[in-house]
This record gives structure tokens, C-alpha cells and sequence, in this order.
């Protein structure tokens, strides 16, 4: 991706542009705790959110958020929670992600990511249960840069969760637990894949993590089978 055009490596689309949208309109929501509905018309990221918005996203996606937060509540005494957070990863230059949700209770910690695409569906974890990579990302980054909303110790639960409301088939949301001592194993990974991506040996190989490239047009992986063909 570095190698393109910064036209083409800055483009967007519109339903990328409608998904920050709506994550900024439930930044509004719950940083003044607001009603959805007083988002109806409002702006937000040069958008301006639509009933379709509210209906399909904001609305479940605030909904699911809040019955959480009285889930957890009831069962573990108290409930925090910080809304888009910069997080950085130690050790990894550049790294860093924004965490739509970062919560906090005396028996647990967790990550909320909202996800507005419809097509494909993303879960919290795999078949093999291994938690997914990029809330992992965001989680162990969440340690790093706040680490008052977690317990420093191996065993601490973290709760991953990613809300998708306006999928098509299947459930609208995915749990996955993991812990503290996963996430610091996972940056010590990521930190080692990093350094072999850099590498003169790296690997180039496709698979479903070239769905959202915007280098297919000039991968070696992409362009030689047209090539071999002609």
C-alpha cells in the first residue's frame, strides 16, 4: 500500500464515510447522554444522519450498548466506560488504533467495536476460539494507553465485543473472552510479524485479509496469474 499514489491511497468510500459517521453520532450520543433521536438531521463527519441510519445502526448499536452496561451493572456492582479512544502499541513505532468503546468493571474489562458493513459478517473469535486479531489489537493497545481501565495481573478478564447491526444473515453481535496474559503474548507476536513484514523474507500471499486492500491492483499476488494467462 505504501507504494500507491497517495489518490488512490487516500480514497474513500461511502459507506466508509457513512460508518465514521455513525460512529461519531454515537460518540454524541453517549459522551452527553443524549437521546438517538436528537441525531436525526444533525452532522457529522460533512454527513448528515438519516432515519435509515438511526433505524438499522445507531439505534441497535446504543441499544445493545445500554443493555450491557445494565447486564454488567447488576451482576458485577459498577460499570465504566471510555468512548474513542486513541490507544497506542508499545514497542511497534506508528502503531495505534482508535477504540469505540473501552468499559471497565470490578470483575472484568472489555472492548466494544462497532462494525456498520452488511455484507460480511466479522466475529469475535474463530472456530478455534482464538480471539479476533483486531480487537485484540485494540485491546492490548486499550492496556497500554489506559491502563486504569484494567488490572495488571495475568488473569484479568477482557471482553471482546463486536456489534454489527445492520448485517444481513446471522446474529448482529459477537463476544469473545480473553485475558490479560493473551494480550501481552499477542503484542509480542505482532511485534515479530511486524518485524518479518519488514524483512527481506516477508511472505506475500493472498487470502481474506486482501478483501479491504487497496493494493490489489499492483500485488504480485493479484496481477500474475493476469499476467501468466495473457
Amino acid at each position: 500500500e505504501q507504494k500507491l499514489p497517495p489518490s488512490l491511497l487516500n480514497q474513500s468510500s461511502s459507506h466508509a464515510d457513512e460508518g465514521t459517521a455513525m460512529h461519531a453520532a454515537i460518540e454524541y450520543i453517549l459522551l452527553n447522554n443524549a437521546d438517538v433521536e436528537e441525531t436525526y438531521g444533525m452532522e457529522f463527519k460533512k454527513l448528515v444522519i438519516t432515519r435509515a441510519m438511526i433505524d438499522a445502526g445507531i439505534g441497535p448499536a446504543v441499544d445493545y450498548f445500554e443493555a450491557l452496561q445494565d447486564e454488567l451493572t447488576a451482576s458485577d456492582g459498577d460499570f465504566e466506560f471510555a468512548v474513542e479512544q486513541h490507544c497506542e502499541m508499545p514497542g511497534i513505532p506508528g502503531a495505534f488504533g482508535t477504540s469505540d468503546i473501552i468499559f471497565k468493571t470490578p470483575k472484568r474489562s472489555g472492548v466494544v467495536d462497532w462494525k456498520f458493513g452488511v455484507g460480511k459478517a466479522v466475529y469475535a473469535d474463530d472456530k478455534e476460539g482464538t480471539p479476533n486479531h483486531q480487537l485484540s489489537f485494540y485491546a492490548r493497545a486499550a492496556l497500554h494507553t489506559r491502563p486504569d481501565m484494567f488490572v495488571d495481573e495475568p488473569t484479568w478478564p477482557v471482553d471482546l465485543h463486536i456489534v454489527q447491526p445492520r448485517l444481513r444473515d446471522g446474529p448482529n453481535y459477537s463476544i469473545a473472552s480473553t485475558d490479560v496474559k493473551y494480550l501481552r503474548a499477542f503484542r509480542d507476536l505482532l511485534v515479530r510479524a511486524v518485524a518479518e513484514a519488514k524483512s527481506e523474507r516477508a511472505k506475500v500471499a493472498k487470502g481474506d485479509w486482501c478483501t479491504f486492500c487497496k493494493a490489489n491492483t499492483i500485488c504480485p499476488e493479484w496481477t500474475a496469474p493476469v499476467l501468466d494467462l495473457s
